[in-house]
């Protein structure tokens, strides 16, 4: 390493170490993605994952298609419930990730478009997070390409809002993180609106992949003085580095302090460090005092890596900037060694992870009391949990387990007379006396002890329930008003109600069973300054439930403010409330 390189690099470390950012070390987050390894296939021999280097795990992926199915690959299944409780055990979150690059930008705006599509993939995200006891769901909406519309991309960001909505509004210390594009695409990420509202606990930059078309084999260069490219769609050149899209985000408003940059832990040649740590003595090899990454050598296409010192150097730049973490892409690539996640941590907090502790201390072997034989095959039990209920429908999730002494495929009957209207993951089929559902190719097959979860909604069947007039109400006034509605407490907020006619409203049934109904109701500004909404809109029947939003009731119209996280719309802005309602 140069004298010259040396220098400059410690100084970053004495300014992220002096205030230059506000961020603590304990204030630093540190999240590790994993995919797949490439070296032990046992995701509980990478003790990094354990012993402190990271606060958060980032499990991916879930693959989602344009119906709002979810289907879980990868690390998502490797990394089973053993492996949840071992990482909290130790103060670590673990987040399900939602999409990747295989997955293409016009599959979440097809599911936009669809109103029981778009209900289907919120639904199926928050149950991926709640029924596998993770912390919280990473939105990783990539796939973009050339010419996505803004109409598009503001129905992308707000579905991700009503995700993280429905969520934390089920479970609210749970989280949710977005990814963003590395620079050329930059215009079509996550808006700084949605980044920085309190519904989104951190964004991860994606720092890699720059040598992608360009002029520099850099893989995520800190710096490229004189380097520029055009993002897509926008007015001006930004340079080509994580400093120069950084710049961009904060030009547009984003807060730093809720952006993770990101370290790749695989060379531009695509070569995993595991592969490549022992191919040359890489503490002998200087550090681009620009790009802050290590050419192996002077044969072109020049190969780029992220060794110890690089990613010492490269944190401290991160810090400085104001960054609020870092986030490795990803933790496989190291295999079980474990010493880029050492240097991440030291680099963070000064000190040197704590031992790995052992996968717990396997409990001595107790003499198992005389073991009963278990069953010499699959079986499978089943059990309900309603989660969502508005009279004339409900929405269920099931959990079906293998109960027996060998793995199995689950193909089980589920009692029930109602109507079901739609199903996740597994398919089902209408038998007497209730519905026969099948798992899907990634959640079929059951170890014996495992367990899947599918969840349903249904409309109740008509004849057992409140028939056409419950309740013998002692003065039948035509429907139970929720008190005498003078109009809900006025909310002293400026902007009139609808008739100021900065507010446009389009309402779109999203299910429907006949004795009631769900809908979304799009609140529009359509002027160019900020404004606090107010909405009034029609309704059939009576109102069961309403989300992202408080209401009254007059006559057949309902009078919606916002509520405290959604109640400011900046121009042209939207935000999204739903319903269902009793007919």
């Amino acid at each position: 390493m140069t004298r010259h390189t040396r220098w400059w690099w410690i100084v970053l470390i004495l300014l992220s170490l002096v205030g230059v950012s506000s961020n603590s070390a304990a204030e630093f987050k540190r999240f590790a993605y994993i995919n797949s390894p490439v070296d032990v296939w046992d995701w509980g021999q990478y003790n990094q994952l354990f012993n402190g280097s990271y606060t958060h795990i980032v499990l991916t992926f879930a693959l989602p298609d344009a119906s709002g199915n979810i289907a879980p690959w990868d690390a998502l299944n490797g990394f089973d419930a053993t492996l949840i409780n071992r990482a909290h055990q130790n103060n670590v979150k673990v987040l399900a990730s939602i999409g990747g690059a295989t997955i293409p930008y016009s599959t979440y705006v097809s599911i936009t478009k669809n109103a029981s599509s778009r209900q289907a993939f919120i639904n199926n995200a928050v149950s991926l997070a709640v029924s596998r006891g993770y912390d919280g769901l990473d939105l990783n909406f990539e796939g973009w390409y050339d010419g996505i519309s803004t109409q598009d991309k503001s129905a992308v960001d707000t579905l991700a809002r009503d995700i993280a909505q429905a969520l934390k509004s089920q479970s609210p210390e749970m989280l949710i993180t977005l990814a963003v594009a590395p620079s050329y695409y930059l215009p079509y990420s996550f808006s700084c609106d949605l980044i920085n509202s309190t519904l989104i606990d951190m964004a991860h930059h994606e720092s890699y992949d720059f040598f992608w078309g360009t002029q520099t084999s850099a893989n995520g260069p800190w710096r490229a003085p004189g380097e520029i490219i055009w993002p897509s769609g926008a007015s001006q050149s930004i340079e080509r580095s994580v400093y120069g899209s950084l710049q961009y985000l904060a030009n547009k408003g984003c807060q730093m302090s809720k952006i993770a940059g990101g370290i790749p832990f695989y060379s531009t040649h695509v070569e995993a460090w595991n592969s490549i740590r022992n191919k040359t003595n890489w503490s002998t090899i200087p550090l681009d005092p620009n790009y802050l990454e290590k050419r192996e050598n002077d044969q072109q296409p020049y190969n780029y890596v992220n060794d110890t010192e690089a990613i010492t150097a490269k944190i401290a730049a991160y810090k400085a900037y104001g960054l609020g973490g870092v986030t490795v892409w990803q933790v496989g690539h190291e295999g079980t060694t474990g010493d880029l996640s050492a240097a991440l941590y030291a680099a963070v907090t000064g000190n040197a992870p704590a031992p790995s502790p052992s996968p717990e201390p396997a409990p001595a072997p107790e003499p198992e009391p005389t073991p009963e034989p278990p069953p010499s095959s699959a079986s499978f039990t089943t059990a309900s949990t309603i989660t969502s209920d508005w009279g004339s429908g409900y929405c269920s999730d099931v959990t079906v387990k293998n109960t027996g002494g060998n793995a199995g495929t689950w193909n089980i009957f589920l009692p029930l007379n109602d109507s079901v209207g739609s199903l996740w993951n597994g398919t089902h089929s209408k038998v007497d006396g209730g519905i026969q559902v099948v798992g899907q190719s990634w959640n079929a097959s059951l170890n014996a002890g495992a367990t899947a979860t599918f969840g349903f909604c249904a409309a109740r069947a008509s004849l057992p329930t409140p028939a056409p007039q419950p309740e013998p109400a002692p003065s039948p006034s035509p429907e139970p008003a929720p008190a005498p509605e003078p109009e809900p407490e006025p909310t002293p907020e400026p902007g009139p109600p609808p008739s100021s006619g900065n507010v446009a409203t389009t309402q779109t049934i999203t299910t429907d069973w006949g004795a009631g109904y769900c809908a979304d109701i799009v609140i529009k500004n359509t002027s160019a300054a900020p404004l606090i909404w107010t909405a009034t809109v029609p309704i059939e029947g009576s109102i069961s439930s309403l989300w992202n939003g408080s209401y009254s009731v007059t006559d057949d119209m309902v009078t919606i403010v916002g509520a405290n996280w959604n109640n400011q719309l900046a121009g042209l802005s939207s935000t999204t409330v739903g319903y269902c309602a009793k007919r």
